[in-house]
């Protein structure tokens, strides 16, 4: 309930200036669309918490959904090493290889998030878009509807799906 927790968040803020607070909110702000708000938010904490890793990956999310796919990379690259593991991680660069048309790197690093957290939907939605462009339709059908059933209100997972039963002429 992300619209809910913003006011909520912004206020405690206020009270404890903290990056976890911080970073919290600007998920918040992510999860709306305004990723804009978040950009400071994660700035501040890139650069008064150098070693807390969530700063960078988040804003490389916000970078990334603005189109900045070398933004996007820059930031990964900082926490790369300590973080490769994460899920999240895994699913951000995922994205970039899509973006970057790399199907078969989009698919191991989206595969590599499924093998830390199996009910990621943009995960298993990402790995549906690498799988169709490299003409594994069948595969690609099951992970774009079980991303819809993990997150049915991602709007973006009922277009891929809808692309992926178009070209399988379903």
């Amino acid at each position: 309930r992300s619209e809910q927790a913003v006011p909520l968040l912004e206020e405690i803020l206020k009270e404890r200036d903290e990056p976890q607070i911080r970073c919290r909110l600007a998920l918040c702000l992510i999860d709306l669309g305004r990723g804009a708000e978040a950009e400071p938010l994660l700035q501040n904490v890139i650069d008064n918490f150098p070693k807390m890793s969530l700063g960078p990956l988040l804003l490389g999310q916000v970078k990334l959904a603005a189109g900045d796919t070398k933004a996007a990379e820059a930031l990964l690259a900082r926490v790369q090493e300590k973080e490769k593991n994460l899920p999240n991680f895994q699913t951000v660069l995922g994205q970039i290889h899509l973006r970057r048309e790399d199907w078969p790197l989009a698919e191991a690093a989206f595969r590599n998030a499924l093998a830390s957290d199996e009910d990621n939907p943009e995960a298993h939605d990402g790995l549906g878009v690498a799988l169709r462009e490299q003409g594994n339709l069948d595969h690609a059908l099951n992970e774009h509807m079980r991303a819809a059933s993990l997150l049915h209100h991602r709007p973006q997972t009922h277009v891929n799906l809808g692309i992926a039963l178009t070209q399988a002429k379903q």
